[in-house]
């Protein structure tokens, strides 16, 4: 079967070939200054000092609807400075920016996003640990009613993807998981959501393979062609002039020159078959349960037209959350009922478990153990999620303190000083909560807590010495942290979150 080459890599070919036989390149012409079309964005006589340094001076700066524009220069040419004025992360010291005709401030990225500004840093700013509907909705999160509203965001994502013709296997995995260009694709979409005027891609094919650069640059052409205003950072010339309809030149901070590119929009970007991903449109997107009631979350699933939640799953983990805890609790409590103290315990899992995964601020407290910086960069409230955490934490320990004075039927401040902090971090760990952040459940840290327990009881049954009991605790919490830290090695490794 004959396969197209890539367009990008035809034209480094005729540019190496053009260099061998000492052929003067047109492929870059002077571009005239005035365009046909009013600009989407423009930034006149941009300047920005950082001490000493003269970062940019009197920059002049247009992107065009429905254009490709790159941004070019050696390294200290001033373009990170100016597509962070442009995000707002930096505030210009002179000059004035323009978009859609009006002058405006851009004061932060909140106001930049808002304005219609997105961009996409070189670091993606993707939290690995969470799936690539969470990522996409990261900070903006559907609801219905209080909690999240997984099967509207689900069929949201896979509409936007479609439209971009991403190859997704599936928005239910890890974005860790996912392929260097497929992640390039979720932090695409992701600045799409706020439906963009202009959208800026620093670096996107840096690290990528062949096939994984073609997916990139087909993506930003569909988005040109979808009426975008498109600024590309790049340092590879021959990417730029497979998708760039001009190429802005900065130079220790000044404008340097502006070159319209030749190249052509018909020519489609493909892969050769070897390298192309075998992912494609017919994976079928993993389900959750979406709600209260299974069968009615399978029920909106399937009239979404999205795959039903295994229920296999759920069916073995409420039997073994019943053998575990009920029939033991029901057969040693038979002539005396249950206690109280159980039925309060579970029913704090039941609700932890609740806020943690169906609630934006469960959501918002999985993106922050995972990747804080990608978590404010969406525009979270760290602060305020680190203080909600620590709250929490702090008034459950107060919680246990009064269940212990209760059953002790006294105060006395040296009453759990033992071993309370070490089992309580050793059952957080057994049951996989990571001390890394970003993964567990309250259903993982209950089962931890019945491990520990049974440890202790044990130890304490056989006789053991108080020292020697918290030496086989902390031995088997260095082992739990150990076997944690060796499993996320190898889930990275294997791309599996």
């Amino acid at each position: 079967m004959m396969v197209k080459e890539p367009r990008y890599l035809a034209e480094r070919t005729r540019l190496r070939a053009a260099e061998e036989a000492h052929v003067p390149s047109k492929t870059l012409e002077a571009a005239p200054r005035e365009a046909a079309r009013e600009p989407v964005l423009s930034l006149r006589g941009i300047n920005k000092r950082f001490g000493a340094v003269q970062a940019l001076q009197d920059v002049d700066f247009d992107v065009h609807p429905g254009e490709v524009i790159a941004l070019v220069g050696d390294n200290g040419a001033g373009k990170s400075t100016l597509v962070k004025v442009i995000a707002g992360v930096h505030s210009p010291d002179e000059g004035h920016v323009l978009f859609g005709g009006r002058k405006v401030s851009i004061s932060s990225p909140t106001a930049a996003r808002e304005l219609g500004i997105a961009t996409v840093f070189q670091d993606l700013a993707l939290s690995d640990n969470l799936d690539v509907v969470a990522n996409l909705f990261l900070g903006k999160e559907l609801l219905r009613g209080r909690t999240l509203d997984e099967v509207g965001m689900e069929r949201r994502s896979w509409g936007l993807l479609r439209q971009l013709s991403a190859k997704i296997p599936s928005v239910r995995v890890p974005v860790v998981s996912l392929s260097g260009g497929q992640r390039q694709t979720v932090a695409i979409a992701r600045s799409l959501l706020g439906d963009p005027k202009v959208v800026m891609l620093d670096e996107p094919t840096a690290a990528l393979g062949v096939a994984q650069t073609a997916e990139v640059l087909n993506l930003i052409g569909r988005l040109r062609e979808s009426g975008l205003g498109i600024v590309l950072v790049s340092h590879n010339m021959a990417d730029v002039q497979a998708v760039a309809d001009r190429v802005a030149v900065l130079r220790l901070g000044r404008n340097n020159e502006t070159f319209g590119s030749c190249s052509a929009r018909s020519t489609t970007i493909s892969c050769p078959a070897a390298t192309c991903p075998t992912s494609c449109w017919t994976a079928q997107p993993l389900g959750r349960s979406l709600s209260a009631s299974f069968f009615a979350r399978r029920r909106r699933r399937a009239s979404a037209g999205l795959s039903a939640a295994p229920g296999n799953g759920i069916m073995v983990k409420a039997v073994l959350l019943a053998t575990v805890l009920v029939l033991p609790v029901w057969y040693l409590n038979t002539s005396r009922g249950v206690g109280s103290m159980f039925v309060l315990f579970v029913a704090i899992v039941v609700v932890m478990d609740f806020l943690l995964r169906r609630t934006r601020w469960g959501r918002s407290v999985f993106a922050v153990g995972g990747n804080v910086e990608a978590a404010r960069r969406a525009g979270l409230p760290v602060r305020r999620i680190y203080i909600s955490v620590f709250t929490l934490c702090s008034t459950f320990a107060v919680l246990g303190g009064l269940l212990v004075a209760g059953r002790l039927a006294a105060a006395n401040q040296g009453s759990g000083a033992g071993d309370i902090n070490l089992n309580a971090i050793a059952a957080a760990v057994i049951g996989g909560t990571s001390l890394f952040g970003g993964r567990g459940s309250a259903y993982s840290a209950l089962l931890g807590i019945v491990v520990i327990q049974s440890i202790s009881s044990g130890l304490t049954l056989l006789n053991f010495d108080s020292s020697v009991r918290f030496m086989i605790t902390g031995a088997v919490l260095l082992l739990a942290v150990i076997v944690d830290s060796l499993s996320r090695r190898s889930r990275t490794a294997h791309g599996q979150g």
